[in-house]
């Protein structure tokens, strides 16, 4: 390109950009100051379109030396000049204007020297891209859009740039550059860390055509800019981490929400007997891509790829296993068999447990204990789940010599194994691999060990039924039980005796079982009762109003289950192993139905809505009374 002058004009209106808010920054907000004379101009990173002008003042502080000569010089990178003008006598508060010649889009520099006889009194030079085509970011996106103290948020800015154009993008929090680089290099995306402090946090991000060349140390900031303020609050905790919550009930957690962090109890060290043996946070090798998925991460596992922690994930005490149920949020591809979902292996590469699709296409387990191994099937069939996000779930206890087996999925029980095992001994260290050789592909969001409850018991997970109806019924569901753990669960108020057996409430004669009060002051309520088939003959549900001494209707368990109410019996057909009792609406005269019953029983209900209903399962036989599960949902 051949040197060219540059035209100045003098201008004595007020500057107005008609470019755009994007542009609205191009002269620095601080003067710089210099023998009294304050200069004002473009800062370095500015994007000068090709239909734009640069625009300047000088202004001289009363009482000084006034310049003489004001000399410009337009070049390039490489020092070869490329336009140049000198004014003299210099305007003094008037706004200038510079009209550039036409350039081929790039980073250039203007010089701008001031000077009075021989004396140089200001001399800037200012680096600033050129372009003929319009940048701009026009928003950016974060997701998930609810933030949490400590999770990890994709941000992405939204650009409207050229065709095969790279722009270079800087994210910057603070004054500190969190990313840099270009386009093509994935960099309008960044993962962002949420403090562990609710509050707002705001993030800038900047654009320039191309990679800036620094000439000074002056810092390059980007007129293509754009701030998002981002609000971190416990309140906006998403609904598939409150199956995860407490911390302290999970040996390890891995919520897989954009980063490979261990939230579980071992990320502190808490390893039993051995503190020095941390669970790490997991790293993936081979082609393991972490991406999102209906609104939230997770990491896809293609061919010899997958996720790898340095030491077993679950919980062992003295050599043995201690009672947990590992849990995977999955989406397996099509057409697997013989494949490894997640195996840990031994120092001397044995794997002593696994889970994996075997050649029926079945999910099974597998044990090695001192060289002797079992397989132990389900009746989870891999090949019709395919493609679709699972649940997978796996609880384990010893108990008697027996290892005890309870599959589940999306946190239904499935089926129930049960073998003998002879003594044995586990190793301290190991290595656990989600995928890897002869590894199954998909994708994996989620990985949890629970292993304690509230009471700081060694339990499998007791509430993967009530999970996964608070995750089907969303707002409906009002309680569910499904009796998951080992222990008969703390809301329920017992008296007489009654133990949990395989997923199975098991009630003794003479033992009566309450539910929390139910509120039933906005919605009509569906209640479920599902229980074992059996010989029980003589058992009932009772329903009260709260604080009411006697029930006012009372469901019979007998060869035709009755309902009796104040004033009328309803006969159902058949004895059902699953009850259903419609709860309706507050009213004055509330009307209950039954499954399979020929007409309503309508009782009076006291006047406030805001008096619970009590329901009490009562077993008069010398039979046990054997419940599957409860579940109440809003209509």
């Amino acid at each position: 390109m051949k040197k060219t002058s540059l035209l100045i004009v003098s201008c004595y209106i007020t500057l107005i950009l008609l470019t755009g808010c994007e542009e609205a920054f191009l002269f620095s907000s601080n003067d710089d100051q210099f023998n009294d004379i304050i200069f004002n101009s473009l800062q370095n990173g500015s994007i000068i379109n090709g239909k734009e002008s640069i625009t300047f003042q000088i202004l001289s502080s009363e009482g000084s030396n006034p310049p003489e000569k004001l000399e410009i010089k337009l070049s390039a990178l490489d020092g070869s000049q490329l336009g140049s003008e000198i004014i003299s006598p210099v305007p003094i508060k008037q706004e200038l204007k510079v009209v550039l010649p036409e350039l081929e889009s790039g980073q250039y520099l203007i010089d701008f020297s001031l000077s009075s006889g021989n004396s140089n009194l200001v001399s800037k030079k200012v680096s600033f891209f050129y372009t003929n085509s319009p940048y701009k970011i026009t928003g950016i996106e974060s997701f998930p859009p609810s933030i949490t103290p400590g999770s990890t948020v994709l941000l992405k800015s939204i650009l409207d740039i050229p065709d095969k154009a790279n722009p270079y993008i800087k994210w910057i929090q603070n004054k500190v550059v969190l990313s840099s680089g270009l386009l093509s290099e994935g960099k309008n995306k960044i993962l962002w860390d949420a403090p562990e402090e609710e509050g707002i946090y705001i993030i800038n991000v900047e654009l320039f055509p191309d990679k800036p060349i620094a000439f000074s140390q002056a810092p390059m900031k980007s007129s293509i800019n754009m701030e998002v303020e981002l609000y971190v609050s416990n309140n906006q905790q998403k609904a598939f981490l409150d199956s995860l919550y407490p911390k302290e009930s999970f040996f390890t957690l891995f919520h897989f929400a954009g980063n490979l962090k261990n939230e579980g109890l071992t990320r502190n060290g808490q390893y039993f007997e051995n503190p020095s043996l941390i669970i790490n946070n997991a790293k993936t090798f081979g082609n393991t891509e972490l991406i999102t998925l209906n609104d939230e991460f997770a990491y896809k596992i293609t061919k010899n790829s997958g996720i790898q922690v340095d030491n077993s994930i679950l919980p062992v005490k003295e050599g043995k296993f201690l009672p947990f149920t590992l849990s995977m949020g999955l989406i397996l591809d099509k057409e697997q068999e013989n494949r490894n979902i997640l195996k840990i292996t031994s120092p001397e590469d044995e794997n002593f447990f696994t889970i994996s699709m075997n050649k029926q296409r079945f999910i099974q387990a597998q044990f090695s204990f001192d060289h002797t191994k079992l397989i132990i099937p389900s009746n989870i069939y891999a090949a019709i789940l395919e493609n679709q996000r699972i649940l997978l779930s796996i609880s384990v206890f010893i108990e008697d010599d027996t290892l005890k087996i309870k599959w589940f999925l999306n946190g239904e029980q499935k089926d129930i194994q049960e073998t003998r095992i002879i003594p044995y001994t586990l190793p301290a260290a190991a290595t656990t691999i989600i995928g890897g050789e002869n590894g199954f592909t998909g994708i994996i969001d989620e990985l949890s060990v629970y292993f304690k409850d509230g009471k700081n018991r060694n339990t499998i997970h007791p509430d993967l039924f009530r999970n996964a109806m608070k995750m089907k019924s969303r707002k409906n569901l009002v309680y569910a039980e499904g009796f998951d753990g080992l222990f008969i669960p703390d809301d329920l108020v017992m008296k007489g005796e009654a133990s949990v057996e395989n997923g199975i409430l098991a009630c003794k004669r003479n033992t009566s079982l309450t539910l929390p009060a139910i509120i039933v002051s906005d919605k009509s309520l569906d209640a479920y009762f599902s229980f074992l088939a059996n010989k029980n003959k003589n058992s009932s549900i009772l329903l009260y109003w709260e604080n009411d001494e006697s029930p006012f209707m009372r469901i019979e368990r007998t060869e035709d289950l009755k309902v009796y109410g104040i004033d009328h019996v309803l006969i159902i057909d058949k004895p059902l192993d699953t009850l259903m009792i419609s709860i309706p609406e507050s009213k004055n005269n509330a009307v209950f139905s039954t499954i399979g019953s020929k007409e309503n029983i309508s009782i009076k209900r006291p006047d406030t809505t805001t008096t619970g209903l009590v329901i009490k399962i009562l077993n008069k036989d010398s039979s046990d009374l054997l419940i599957d599960s409860i579940l109440i949902l809003k209509n």
